[in-house]
């Protein structure tokens, strides 16, 4: 099929974010049916951190994909539930370094079972071909808004 002959309506499924949201509202229920009280939005801060520890706040914010603002009260949040601490950076002491406590550990593995439950749930029927193929064609839109972006 040539690109001039797509329908707004073929894509509709991933331009209104439908997939997202409906990922998003079945995690956030099954993080508060575990007692995880985290969002979503925090397990992705959490997990950021897990896989790559004493991050400053401008490098969690691009990791995350979040806005400076949004990534400052998530952090917020977390440090009052005492799941990440902000530390002074040793080189810039303008700057804070964030750290997952072995609480936000303990929750992000807990979370990362949640979220494989409801991702193998979500891809029943699916072949890994289909899955390879998906993630093939989301790379290329990706990489199409970044480069018309500028990001």
């Amino acid at each position: 099929m040539e690109t001039t002959e797509l329908k707004i309506e073929d894509l509709s499924i991933i331009a209104n974010g439908y997939v997202s949201s409906l990922i998003n509202k079945l995690l956030n229920r099954a993080f508060k049916k575990h007692n995880l009280n985290i969002t979503t939005e925090q397990w992705t801060v959490l997990t950021s951190l897990n896989n790559n520890d004493f991050q400053t706040q401008q490098g969690l914010s691009e990791d995350t994909f979040k806005q400076k603002g949004s990534i400052t009260r998530l952090i917020d949040t977390l440090v009052k539930n005492q799941l990440v601490e902000r530390t002074s950076s040793p080189n810039d002491r303008r700057s804070n370094l964030i750290h997952i406590t072995d609480l936000g550990k303990k929750i992000d593995n807990k979370a990362k079972e949640v979220v494989t439950d409801i991702y193998n749930k979500s891809i029943k029927g699916v072949t890994y071909t289909e899955i390879l193929k998906v993630k093939s064609i989301m790379t290329i839109i990706i990489n199409n808004l970044i480069n018309e972006d500028n990001l």
